[in-house]
């Protein structure tokens, strides 16, 4: 097929309406050097490009964005999903793809954290699978050269244009996608997929030149791609990004970080203000050498700023933090909020993000099926039953401040006026709760907490003689079971 340069630069409406946006959230979550190629520090009216780039320069970046998500990702893949592949489980092709499923040396666990990671900073990731071309005549042939589905990762600034179409049955299909695969130089290289083939075209960037690298069958039958949601929107194919409100603050905080800069900068280098023919410097310890014929009124003198508004800017910053943890509903991992939230608020705040991240392990599980469902076809097992379940809830409480809380209430139950062992063995049992990630040694600590109640039990008996009086003969009672087993046979105490 032939293309053309104004078809090849085309891209999809949505994109063109986000892609400044997108390179916003990138680089607001990457921060570092990216951040300040960005030029995000708001600039001064009459400030000049080497004055800007020296105050760029000197003003750091806290990168809040990458926090959350690592907080995010944290949370998510604490405890890997479970999946079952029935006869397949030791496929070695499949195993070789859970393995190295990128044939960059990732795992998949790995792959779909990063997955997760893209869609969190720009409200979706897209993952393409394919497969190598080369022909083997049987399956033993496919396992010595490795002839197995792999994937690919792109992100959403690098998918330019995409179309959904219903099918005979009601359900969106996707029909078209174009992703970006280089741009380098003169030229730029793109991906366009077909239900029946895959085209890969250079164009040139700046002229009309286009060459088609190649062309393959499809062996899927349809587009090998799945868009990846972290939330989904009013348009298919966008999502909701979880930086979009905190990137806005986080930049706030970084222009407010500048004044600081700025104004500590100041406050202590106050500035020289003199006539042109005054010999002067401005600094400690420095002379200032007026001229003898000079106006009296137009002596040299220091101009120094106020600095208390130093407070102010920095009681705006901590505000800022704390509407990012809000939003994120992280106030109390993040910070030191948890010494004054109260209990209920912070129960609160661990349902919103556990429902958050119920939310997501929901839309990549569902991702992930739509994934293996391409993959299984393209190893020959259509329709291939399996099962992937990612965690429905998710651990999040704060265990420093429930373990302070259990400790407290265990001081007040010990004083002597409110002896209560059902409720310290209720605090004992929460305390390993808390202390145990495994059920495993959850339950063996359970076990000997059990068994030590028991013996406790044994020792509160008073052992003691029993007599029958009939025939005269003595027994040791050892248990509360034989004292009462012996009284209803007519024993007594002596």
């Amino acid at each position: 097929m032939a293309y053309s340069t104004e078809q090849l630069k085309q891209v999809h409406p949505e994109y063109r309406n986000n892609r400044a946006r997108f390179q916003f959230l990138i680089d607001s979550y990457n921060g570092g050097a990216d951040y300040a190629r960005g030029q995000y520090l708001t600039r001064y009216v009459y400030e000049n490009d080497q004055e800007y780039s020296s105050r760029i320069a000197q003003t750091p970046l806290d990168n809040h964005c990458r926090s959350i998500c690592n907080i995010y990702n944290g949370f998510m893949f604490a405890k890997p999903p479970k999946r079952e592949f029935g006869d397949l489980t030791e496929n070695p092709l499949l195993n070789d793809f859970l393995i190295d499923c990128d044939f960059e040396g990732r795992s998949w666990d790995a792959f779909m954290r990063e997955v997760m990671t893209q869609a969190s900073i720009y409200g979706t990731s897209w993952v393409v699978v394919d497969r190598p071309t080369i022909e083997a005549v049987t399956r033993a042939d496919e396992i010595n050269l490795g002839i197995r589905p792999y994937v690919s990762l792109y992100s959403a600034i690098n998918v330019l244009d995409w179309r959904y179409e219903r099918n005979q049955v009601g359900r969106y299909e996707l029909v078209y996608l174009k992703t970006l695969e280089d741009q380098s130089g003169d030229y730029t290289i793109v991906n366009m997929f077909y239900p029946d083939r895959i085209d890969r075209v250079r164009y040139e960037t700046l002229g009309s030149n286009v060459e088609l690298i190649s062309s393959t069958p499809n062996p899927a039958a349809k587009i090998p791609a799945v868009c990846v949601y972290n939330q989904r929107s009013s348009t298919r194919g966008i999502g909701i990004s979880d930086l979009n409100d905190i990137s806005d603050l986080q930049r706030a905080i970084y222009d407010e970080l500048s004044e600081i800069e700025q104004l500590i900068r100041i406050s202590n280098h106050p500035s020289l203000v003199s006539t042109q023919s005054v010999q002067a410097q401005a600094g400690a310890g420095s002379r200032i050498i007026i001229d003898e014929n000079s106006d009296g009124n137009l002596k040299p003198y220091l101009l120094q700023p106020d600095s208390q508004s130093l407070d102010g800017i920095r009681a705006a910053i901590t505000d800022k933090v704390a509407a990012i943890n809000q939003i994120a509903n992280v106030s109390s991992i993040r910070s030191t909020e948890t010494r004054t939230m109260s209990g209920v608020a912070r129960d609160t705040e661990y349902k919103l993000l556990n429902s958050q991240l119920t939310q997501k392990a929901d839309s990549l599980e569902l991702a992930e099926e739509q994934i293996f469902d391409i993959v299984f076809e393209l190893m020959g097992y259509p329709g291939y039953e399996y099962t992937i379940d990612y965690p429905e809830t998710f651990s999040t409480r704060d265990k420093i401040s429930d373990l302070n809380l259990l400790e407290k209430a265990k001081t007040i139950l010990s004083m002597p006026a409110l002896p209560n062992t059902d409720i310290e063995r209720e605090i004992a049992l929460s305390v390993i709760e808390l202390v145990f990630e495994d059920s495993t040694g959850y339950q063996s600590a359970v076990d000997s907490i059990l068994s030590m109640e028991e013996a406790e039990e044994a020792m509160e008996f008073q052992v003691h003689e029993m007599v029958n009086p009939e025939t005269g003969e003595s027994q040791t009672v050892t248990s509360e079971e034989q004292h009462n087993e012996l009284s209803a046979q007519g024993w007594i105490h002596p």
